[in-house]
């Protein structure tokens, strides 16, 4: 299974709520109009081109850069799931080349430590925070 793009959890994997949580909600607040999902098609077509040059080391793919462009709490859950992503990211990492001198310096690494460094660091959030494979 993979996981949703707009929500949490699994995709197909559903949890209704319960009759008598739905029967309150009506009677609390009323009947509600679910909003529709946006479709992850048309919300890739909305993401800006990248302004970031070619790197091995940057995604400059759409999916992917979605991907990360919103969190896990709920107001980026209602962000994705209507849409409305926001700021796109353009890839972090390429600020890492531009404040290399002064972490060098500030950390006292040499540049075969920096490589050797910056090479666990990638490996690292891959193994943790890679996405998901997208549909």
């Amino acid at each position: 299974m993979a996981r949703r793009w707009n929500g949490w959890g699994e995709e197909g994997v559903e949890f209704p709520l319960a009759p008598g949580a739905v029967e309150y909600l009506h009677k609390t607040i009323g009947r509600g109009t679910p909003a529709p999902d946006a479709r992850l098609e048309d919300v890739l077509a909305s993401v800006p081109p990248s302004r970031l040059w070619d790197n091995p080391w940057i995604s400059t793919d759409p999916g992917e850069r979605l991907l990360h462009a919103r969190g896990q709490s709920l107001p980026d859950w209602v962000a994705l799931r209507s849409g409305q992503i926001g700021t796109v990211p353009d890839g972090g990492t390429a600020l890492l080349q531009s404040a290399r001198p002064m972490l060098q310096r500030a950390l006292g690494w040499d540049d075969p430590r920096w490589v050797q460094e910056l090479d666990a660091y990638r490996k690292l959030w891959a193994r943790a925070y890679a996405p998901p494979a997208l549909p």
